[in-house]
């Protein structure tokens, strides 16, 4: 019997082993789980107040102006880009006008070797003679008329044939000097 009890009271202090240990695992996992859980509020209480320190709201406040910005900054260089345009064709043109005007002159010069400035003028813009006196832009000292004229005074050979026609920038909107 007192083998068979022996064994028994080991098995029976086996099993109680055992059940504490499973016991003390389940335990520990419950605790573990427990602890997870609380160390997950805790990081996420944690995170919540930092990102209220952060306000968000203030980043998507800036982010939206930073847009508006941008979106103003998009439309500005849309219109710079559409203006260079705008001055590419302009410039064309007047660059055509200018070639056109310089071809007048010399076929008129060709026709007229020793015309006089405003013979010339008389004949591509007839519209700017009022009572036979030219009108004062065209002698001014910008005048693409006036530089062209001059800068046409000599003949095939070099001979200067024609006058020079300074700027007068005194001369009133009628034609006749200040």
């Amino acid at each position: 019997k007192s083998v068979f009890a022996s064994q028994r009271r080991r098995n029976l202090l086996e099993a109680q082993e055992r059940a504490k240990l499973i016991e003390s695992e389940r335990t520990a996992a419950v605790l573990s789980k427990e602890k997870r859980r609380k160390t997950t509020w805790t990081r996420l209480i944690q995170l919540g107040r930092g990102l209220s320190r952060m306000n968000p709201g203030k980043w998507i406040d800036d982010l939206e102006e930073d847009q508006q910005l941008a979106d103003r900054l998009e439309e500005m260089n849309n219109e710079n880009a559409q203006e260079e345009e705008r001055k590419a064709i302009c410039r064309k043109a007047q660059d055509a006008c200018l070639q056109a005007l310089v071809e007048h002159l010399n076929s008129f010069l060709e026709e007229y070797p020793k015309a006089l400035y405003e013979d010339w003028v008389k004949e591509v813009h007839p519209d700017n003679v009022h009572h036979h006196k030219i009108d004062h832009r065209f002698y001014v000292e910008a005048s693409d008329h006036r530089k062209l004229w001059n800068d046409h005074l000599q003949d095939s050979t070099g001979t200067i044939i024609r006058k020079y026609v300074p700027a007068q920038n005194n001369i009133v909107r009628d034609g006749s000097e200040a």
